[in-house]
């Protein structure tokens, strides 16, 4: 049985006019998971950051940028 995001994929159906871009990075995910697990979750972090991106845009028209790193992880080497 393939892969299917099944709850990403009805909130596409319910606003197509928002959620066509997604489509693409949705089916990449879907069909690389089972044979490239490991390029999934880069293509997942795009896809959230572009969903949240999108709703930002959506809530008050502007997208917030830090200016320099906000996490507090170690630099790599």
């Amino acid at each position: 049985m393939p892969f299917v995001m099944q709850q990403m994929r009805s909130v596409i159906e319910r606003f197509p006019d928002t959620g066509d871009g997604f489509l693409r990075e949705l089916e990449a995910i879907e069909s690389n998971v089972e044979t490239n697990p490991h390029i999934c979750l880069g293509l997942a972090r795009g896809l959230l950051e572009s969903c949240c991106g999108t709703i930002e845009l959506e809530r008050d028209g502007t997208l917030s940028k830090p200016a320099g790193r906000t996490d507090d992880l170690p630099q790599r080497a």
